[in-house]
């Protein structure tokens, strides 16, 4: 697809979009923290737990609360949106020249998925998430606005699997891929340098 023909700038698209559902989740999350503490003794709100979903591996690691949150998010889907960018225009070039410094970023968003899964799996296995997200009696009390943890983990599933698979490919993708060949002289051939080279 040729430049023209894209009128969709994904790298503010993106970010924008993020960052005004993150800042509406955050006060939708302070709403829901009013007399949460009644119903559990550190209660997540639903409102973190879609903040959780939507940004993935960012709001793993910063706080959901913390204003540094809002720049990586913006960052991060500024990112995604330049590698859509990318994409819809046709540029196939590596944004990495260096072969070994991407297998180094691809292993570790490779391992990023693992540790999200495997976080993921825990959480579920040892606070027993499934029974409560079957109980239909449950979503009309008001600990239905507490379902942060269990959204959380929906969003670590997600997400690990999109990093393994993603990561993952191109991880075998560059080792599989072939070196260029360099073009060389038969051995019988003589080379003459051009004197108005000298």
């Amino acid at each position: 697809m040729l430049k023209s023909d894209r009128w969709i700038p994904w790298k503010i698209v993106l970010p924008t979009t993020g960052l005004a559902l993150t800042i509406l989740l955050d006060r939708l999350d302070a709403l829901w923290m009013i007399g949460a503490g009644k119903w559990d003794d550190l209660p997540v709100t639903s409102a973190q737990g879609l903040s959780a979903l939507m940004n993935g591996p960012v709001s793993e690691f910063f706080g959901f609360r913390a204003p540094a949150q809002w720049i990586f998010i913006g960052i991060f889907w500024a990112w995604v949106g330049w590698l859509v960018d990318r994409r819809f225009a046709g540029i196939a070039a590596p944004v990495l020249r260096l072969k070994w410094l991407r297998g180094s970023l691809y292993a570790l968003g490779f391992a990023l998925g693992a540790l999200l899964l495997w976080h993921a799996f825990t959480e579920s296995r040892f606070n027993g998430y499934y029974p409560w997200l079957l109980d239909r009696a449950f979503w009309h009390s008001p600990k239905a606005h507490l379902l942060g943890r269990e959204i959380t983990t929906l969003g670590e599933i997600v997400w690990g699997t999109i990093c393994l698979f993603y990561f993952g490919s191109k991880l075998l993708g560059l080792s599989l891929r072939r070196p260029s060949r360099v073009t060389t002289l038969p051995a019988n051939t003589s080379y003459t340098p051009d004197p108005r080279s000298r």
